[in-house]
């Protein structure tokens, strides 16, 4: 094959950005990327996907210090890590050229975490790093993401977990020990000394996710001395039941909304085990929803609604 040098294969209308067919050796990760966990079995379902069908989606990078022939990854780098794995001399990249240096690091969080699956701690880590380090605030890293300011202090609430229960949040920590986000942010609410009390706890006894919940939150209202408190602020839970379910509604019709080929490569970039994990949520997620409608339903008929 004769030697390819960086051609343009098209030029975006608006001329800010342009679609470069490079030696994938031009190419590199950047080095402070949020994501920092990759999946072995899930790049390489995707790079056997890559080699049967080709590359769909262009790796978006910025050209390394304004250097022509090196590039540094903003968003795609599973796909580069692929495209390695079986061979690919060249990768096609699209190469943003305005983009400040300051604002790379947040723009690969946008682009990255819904769909390429970072864990928890990458989020709050990444979070906590756009607050500290670059300024912003939360309500503007809300509006950047999409989400909603009570998301982004959840993911921030994490920061205030001893790092013995940080490394039992994300893989590879196994099912039966590993801290789930929603106890791990009640959890973060109670003095650092009380915490790994808690988690064992609550890993105890049940294997089940919703006992476990209950669990600690009875815990880390008592220890928190809030107990009483929670019961009575009943227009606190109101609030907050009516932020939660248009949010929920929504977010369950942005996901139907997706087209057959999301759905198609979400399959062939997960393992069995991980598709078998988010069968088993949205199974308990479903049964909980269930539940919840007959709880309103039960209460519509005692008052004659």
């Amino acid at each position: 094959m004769p030697k390819i040098t960086a051609t343009t294969v098209r030029q975006c209308a608006d001329m800010k950005d342009e679609l470069l067919l490079v030696p994938i050796n031009s190419v590199h990760p950047m080095s402070d990327q949020p994501r920092k966990h990759f999946s072995e079995s899930g790049v390489n379902e995707l790079a056997q996907s890559i080699k049967s069908e080709g590359l769909d989606n262009p790796i978006k990078v910025r050209r390394i210090n304004g250097v022509n022939d090196r590039y540094e990854i903003i968003d795609g780098e599973r796909r580069w890590r692929a495209c390695r794995l079986i061979g690919l001399e060249f990768v096609e990249i699209i190469v943003r050229r305005t983009i400040e240096t300051n604002d790379v690091h947040f723009m690969s969080l946008r682009l990255n975490f819904n769909r390429e699956d970072h864990t928890h701690m990458e989020i709050s880590n990444a979070l906590q790093r756009e607050k500290a380090e670059f300024g912003r605030s939360v309500e503007e890293i809300a509006q950047g993401l999409g989400r909603s300011i009570p998301w982004v202090y959840q993911y921030l609430s994490l920061q205030k977990i001893v790092s013995e229960l940080k490394t039992l949040i994300d893989p590879p920590t196994p099912k039966d020990k590993r801290l789930r986000m929603n106890v791990a942010i009640l959890i973060a609410s109670v003095p650092a000394e009380r915490q790994m009390e808690i988690y064992e706890e609550v890993h105890k006894n049940s294997a089940q996710t919703r006992q476990r919940l209950k669990k600690a939150k009875e815990l880390a209202a008592e220890i928190t001395g809030r107990a009483e408190k929670q019961k009575n602020d009943i227009r606190s839970q109101i609030r907050s039941f009516n932020r939660a379910i248009p949010r929920i509604a929504a977010d369950v019709e942005l996901i139907m909304d997706m087209s057959d080929k999301v759905f198609r490569n979400l399959i062939v970039s997960k393992s069995p085990t991980e598709i078998e994990e988010i069968l088993k949520m949205l199974s308990e997620c479903r049964d909980q929803l269930e539940t919840l409608t007959q709880v309103i339903l039960n209460e519509t008929k005692k008052h004659g609604s």
